[in-house]
């Protein structure tokens, strides 16, 4: 857990946002942790080595892609 000093690694800000939210659009949505999840996809030759992919979430039937790689 992330502490709340004046300045914050970008990873604790984005946790301390999303925590918020999620306390925010739950009750409003009907919805739960179960409703999202992450997502990645990866590309690899017939050697293994990685040739691109995407990162993203879901979140009920909303799909957000954060990274589409080469």
């Amino acid at each position: 857990m992330c502490s709340w000093p004046l300045e914050l690694p970008a990873a604790c800000v984005a946790a301390a946002l999303a925590q918020g939210l999620d306390e925010v659009n739950f009750p409003a949505t009907g919805t739960t942790a179960a409703d999202q999840s992450s997502l990645s996809v990866k590309v690899v030759d017939d050697a293994g080595e990685l040739l691109g992919g995407l990162s993203g979430w879901t979140w009920v039937a909303v799909r957000h892609r954060d990274a589409l790689g080469p």
